[in-house]
């Protein structure tokens, strides 16, 4: 009975799922699968309202939640189709209009997830590819380890035109959340930990 007690009580500690960030403050985040109802409850918190699921195997218990909720299955290891890619870009675009930040993840919230926040990066905020991969690595270690996700990223062109004073050009840490850097900044290609040591990232791979 105490050992059931003590399951319900880790089941509802409010705490982040692992590797969450702040992509952009307030329009979108990134993270593992969130596991618990805890888990659930901080992204609340934290003032998201719609959540994008990408791994077929490991779905949040969103039963009875308030969020708004998209699924894109994609196997793990795999790249994103470009239809599935063009569905993500819908998702935020309509988040952005109607002003609810939004949350994306995978199982570690590296491989898939890390697709879906280079594309972003380069739909939303004008980046190139190499750029948005360097970006992404640097703040979120670990990121796009497959050959065949890193070709996508590599080989995405936006087919949309994006305004340039609304361009993201480095992306650094500060605690938990990322800063947008606007503008006029030559983009980093340092590498650093965000968080949780590199080895950690590094067992955990999805591939």
């Amino acid at each position: 009975m105490l050992l059931r007690l003590m399951l319900a009580s880790d089941e509802e500690t409010l705490y982040p799922p692992w590797f969450f960030t702040w992509v952009e403050d307030k329009k979108l985040a990134a993270f593992a699968w969130p596991q618990t109802k805890g888990n659930l409850e901080f992204l609340w918190e934290e003032g998201i309202r719609h959540i994008i699921t990408l791994c077929p195997e490991k779905v949040p218990p969103l039963a009875n939640s308030k969020f708004e909720w998209t699924f894109i299955p994609i196997t793990e290891c795999h790249a994103p189709t470009i239809e599935d890619i063009f569905k993500f870009i819908r998702v935020v675009q309509m988040c952005r209009k109607y002003n609810k930040p939004l949350g994306v993840h995978c199982r570690m919230g590296l491989g898939r997830t890390g697709v879906m926040v280079a594309v972003y990066l380069m739909y939303f905020h004008g980046m190139d590819s190499k750029q948005a991969l360097s970006n992404l690595r640097y703040v979120r270690p670990g990121s796009v380890d497959s050959p065949a996700q890193e070709e996508c990223i590599l080989s995405y062109r936006p087919s949309a035109k994006i305004a340039n004073d609304h361009r993201i050009t480095k992306i650094t840490t500060r605690g938990n959340h990322l800063l947008s850097i606007l503008r006029n900044d030559k983009a980093t290609t340092r590498e650093g930990v965000w968080g949780l040591p590199r080895v950690w990232l590094m067992e955990r791979s999805e591939c």
